[in-house]
């Protein structure tokens, strides 16, 4: 783990990243009128560097492309996570990015925001037994622009890790009605692989 000068003092291990069980549509950026300066929604917002996890009912993983569908994933721990634009090809694994915001450390001014950045095997083996319970499947909403295969940390539990090939972009679709909720999850990717 690599961090600021000023990190030590407070992020001193993959444990103390503030990562923060959040809304869903909040953690994928996705609430209405979250894109800074815009009056519609007008896609997804590139430069978003929110981190955190969700649990959520239902989920879509699509497929540039495909005109199939693939079935629902149910009952999901969900992951958002970043690599860095100009990370290098690791075998098994990826390089995460965390753009520490001030607002979630003490002591810490707008203009000191830091990185600190983890490899994602190392993350889970630290994060997931501390959020995880029940849930029958963890997605990884993080891109993966090498489109890497990923090898699963050992000692976690049983439920699959969904995981995208290249980027990874999340979208609400429409609900049928307003009484239904604010709409569907899809997050879209290239391919989609378990580990």
């Amino acid at each position: 783990m690599h961090a600021a000068p000023w990190l030590p003092m407070l992020i001193q291990s993959v444990a103390d990243i503030p990562f923060r069980e959040r809304d869903p549509f909040d953690l994928l950026n996705l609430t209405p009128g979250a894109h800074a300066g815009a009056d519609e929604d007008q896609g997804p917002d590139l430069d978003y560097a929110g981190f955190g996890y969700a649990r959520v009912d239902e989920l879509w993983l699509t497929i540039h492309d495909s005109p199939e569908p693939l079935p629902p994933v149910r009952d999901v721990l969900l992951l958002a996570l970043h690599t860095p634009d100009d990370a290098s090809v690791h075998q098994d694994d990826l390089l995460l990015e965390f753009w520490i915001d001030p607002g979630t450390c003490e002591d810490v001014d707008e203009e000191d925001s830091q990185t600190v950045t983890v490899m994602l095997s190392r993350f889970l083996t630290v994060w997931l037994p501390r959020v995880s319970s029940d849930e029958r499947a963890i997605v990884l909403a993080v891109c993966n622009p090498h489109q890497t295969l990923l090898m699963r940390p050992t000692g976690l539990r049983s439920a699959p890790i969904y995981y995208p090939l290249g980027d990874v972009t999340s979208w609400c679709d429409e609900a049928m009605d307003f009484l239904s909720g604010p709409g569907a999850l899809r997050l879209l990717a290239d391919a989609w692989h378990t580990a």
